[in-house]
This record gives structure tokens, C-alpha cells and sequence, in this order.
């Protein structure tokens, strides 16, 4: 009879056992499923926003390539090789209001884009007048 009573006692103990590692690895399982999903997530967003990054960064130097190429123009311009205002004049305005947009929104990029554009398009646009 004792032989009996401990056999239903190891079964309880072994059941409870299973049931309760069971319960407490279901309940921690659920929030580090969460926390992996949610960590997945931000690195992703993380991955993206460094990619964003770069090309804003990329796009401002060449950007600023492309606005000091006006340095020939500005050099025949200043040697009596007279070239159309226009097409300065324009980019210069145009860098104007997107330099005051970067400026204002915080978007640095876009302003230290567009800031030699200013610079460089009022002289060419000067020097072809002049």
C-alpha cells in the first residue's frame, strides 16, 4: 500500500513538474518573442535610417560637385568668354529657397546641399553679366 501511495505521489509530482515548467516556459517564451520581434524592428528602422543617411550625405557632396563645376564658367566668363546668365541665375535662386527650406525644416543636408549653389551661381551669373 505505501508502494502505491509513493508511485501516486511521484506521478503527481512528475505531472505538477511538466505542468509548471511547461506554464513558466510558455509565460516567459510570449514576452521574449516580443522583445525579439520588437528589437528586430529597431534594427531594421536603425538599418534604414544609416541608408537614409549615407545617400543624403552622398547626395550633398555631389551637390556641391555639381555647383562648383561653375568655376570654368565663371573663369571664361572672367576671361571675355561671355556665357548665358540664365541658367546660374536660376540655380542660384533655387539654391536660395532650398538652402532657407534645410535651413528652417533642420534638414542640414539639404541646406550644405544647396548653400555653394548660392555662392557659385551668383558669380557665374555676375561674371557672365559683367
Amino acid at each position: 500500500m505505501q508502494n502505491e501511495i509513493d508511485s501516486e505521489n511521484l506521478n503527481l509530482i512528475e505531472i505538477t513538474g511538466k505542468n509548471t515548467s511547461t506554464t513558466i516556459l510558455s509565460s516567459i517564451s510570449q514576452p521574449l518573442s516580443l522583445l525579439f520581434k520588437t528589437l528586430n524592428n529597431k534594427i531594421a528602422k536603425l538599418n534604414e535610417i544609416n541608408i537614409v543617411t549615407l545617400v543624403s550625405w552622398v547626395a550633398t557632396i555631389t551637390a556641391c560637385g555639381m555647383y562648383i563645376s561653375y568655376i570654368p564658367q565663371i573663369m571664361d566668363n572672367l576671361n571675355g568668354i561671355k556665357t548665358s546668365p540664365f541658367q546660374p541665375f536660376v540655380a542660384a535662386i533655387n539654391c536660395f529657397l532650398w538652402t532657407y527650406y534645410g535651413v528652417k525644416s533642420k534638414e542640414y543636408p539639404v541646406a550644405i546641399a544647396n548653400a555653394p549653389g548660392i555662392l557659385f551661381g551668383s558669380f557665374a551669373c555676375l561674371s557672365a553679366i559683367i
